[in-house]
């Protein structure tokens, strides 16, 4: 049997308001969590939108600092190129190349190494200028080795601290020398 409940209308008007007010609440409280919930994650993208932003500058900045240094390497070395800048610096310093071999490259990381055996003859003052031009290229160019042989009867001498070249040799003294040129490049 259903429970008869008598009130009054003032008391039927403040629980009705209050089962309103209650309801109304409740629905606003909801509305207010669900925009609280959305308002978190938009902050978490926005978020995640600003350090994507932050590493692609960096990464810009990186690229940048890349191409700066990546000039200073051979654009893709190989052999033949290599084998030609050393013969016209060669040229260019009087030195008369005897032999010229390659060398396997060399795969050095993020790098590659070409190198090239020499054998030359020439003036010992000749052979300061070819030094000189090839450590003066921009390019990362290094001589690995190098040694000496006079014409005229002097030991063999190999370039060390405690052994300066300059006092075995006279400017004008003809010389034979060994030497290994390497190019480096940016690999791929």
């Amino acid at each position: 049997m259903p429970v008869k409940i008598d009130l009054d209308p003032k008391k039927k008007a403040v629980l009705i308001s209050v089962a309103i007010l209650l309801f109304t609440f409740f629905v606003c409280f909801n509305i207010a969590s669900a925009h609280a919930k959305k308002r978190e994650l938009i902050k978490r993208r926005v978020s995640d939108i600003s350090k994507r932003i932050v590493l692609r500058q960096d990464i810009e900045k990186i690229d940048k600092i890349k191409q700066e240094y990546a000039r200073f390497f051979y654009d893709g070395i190989d052999q033949q190129a290599l084998r030609s800048f050393v013969l016209s610096a060669a040229s260019e310093s009087n030195v008369s190349i005897v032999s010229a071999k390659p060398r396997e490259r060399e795969n050095l990381g993020p790098f590659s190494k070409e190198s090239v055996d020499l054998s030359f003859t020439c003036a010992f003052n000749d052979l300061g200028l070819f030094i000189a031009r090839i450590e003066g290229t921009p390019m990362i160019t290094k001589i690995e080795s190098l040694s000496i042989q006079g014409d005229s009867g002097y030991n063999e001498a190999s370039v060390s601290a405690s052994r300066p070249l300059a006092k075995d040799y006279k400017p004008d003294d003809n010389v034979s020398v060994a030497m290994v040129v390497a190019g480096y490049s940016i690999s791929g």
